[in-house]
């Protein structure tokens, strides 16, 4: 064996030490996606907060452990939504020795209940029926500026579109996701959209659908559009969110903080009123993580 064939057996050794021989332990358990994640977390990252796809392997094992642990503390299943898991690589554990364990993964996973919204202004390109389906926007679609080396992105379009089913009972109009309730608008004044406005939302939908390659959809595609128009009055927020540690092969369920908010409106100026409970164990549930989770 040469000198040159020893260096790269010596580096190659000292990426399975340290900080990396956790990562390693972690994918042994885990799914195969999962610890392709968390390297490319790792790596593009380092030390930074950075965001979790909720959707991804990684994200799904989170999410599912932090809903568990919300019903442990007394919520309903179908009142929490996964809204965005925030990560970072930092801190370290003594895992009763004197020797630390680095770079713990602690993920803060945000769970809220539906969007409620009163008095908000719904535009729409059609007359809505109940059970129809409807692609929601949370505000017009608008170029957002930026470099022009950058191509933009419509501030509220996603590709491919989704489809909300919406329902109606009297004032109440609730827009549901895959079987979740996810926004509930009440006492909406309705707004027909103009035929040139209806066009340029469906345009801008499509301009984000082309970069993926995805089929235009039509002009006569039902759109909604909730948007703060005028006076409103937000509806009372509360979300949750759930501190986990990865540690090796587990998940330390470090605690969790809640976030009480209310908004005011008046004719001058508007009042945000904003609590929060933070609630940390003593003594962490600890949950082995697998596949299944």
């Amino acid at each position: 064996m040469n000198e040159e064939q020893k260096d790269e057996g010596i580096r190659g050794k000292k990426m399975l030490t340290g900080k990396r021989l956790v990562f390693a332990i972690l994918g042994a358990v885990l799914a195969g996606a999962v610890i392709a994640g968390i390297y490319y977390y790792e790596n593009t990252y380092k030390f930074r907060q950075y965001n979790v796809d909720v959707n991804s392997d990684m994200g799904k094992v989170a999410t599912k452990i932090a809903i568990d642990t919300m019903i442990d503390e007394g919520y309903k299943p179908n009142e929490l939504i996964p809204r965005v898991i925030k990560a970072q690589n930092t801190g370290f554990d003594y895992q009763g020795t004197q020797s630390p364990v680095y770079d713990i993964v602690r993920l803060w996973v945000l769970l809220s209940e539906p969007d409620t919204y009163e008095n908000y202004t719904l535009f729409t390109n059609h007359p809505i029926k109940n059970g129809e389906k409807s692609i929601l926007l949370y505000n017009f679609v608008t170029p957002v500026e930026g470099s022009k080396k950058m191509p933009w992105k419509p501030g509220t379009a996603e590709w491919p579109p989704r489809y909300y089913t919406i329902t109606i009972q009297d004032s109440i109009i609730e827009a549901s996701l895959d079987g979740v309730k996810r926004a509930r608008i009440i006492n909406p004044a309705i707004v027909d959209m103009s035929a040139h406005e209806n066009k340029k939302q469906i345009d801008l939908i499509n301009e984000a659908g082309y970069r993926y390659g995805g089929t235009n959809i039509t002009y006569d595609t039902n759109i909604l559009v909730l948007y703060a128009y005028g006076a409103y009055n937000p509806w009372p927020r509360e979300s949750v969110e759930v501190v986990i540690d990865i540690v090796g092969n587990n998940a330390k369920i470090s605690g969790i903080i809640k976030y009480e908010g209310s908004s005011e409106s008046k004719d001058e100026y508007y009042i945000d009123r904003n609590v929060e409970e933070r609630k940390w164990y003593i003594k962490p549930k600890t949950v082995p993580i697998k596949p299944e989770n």
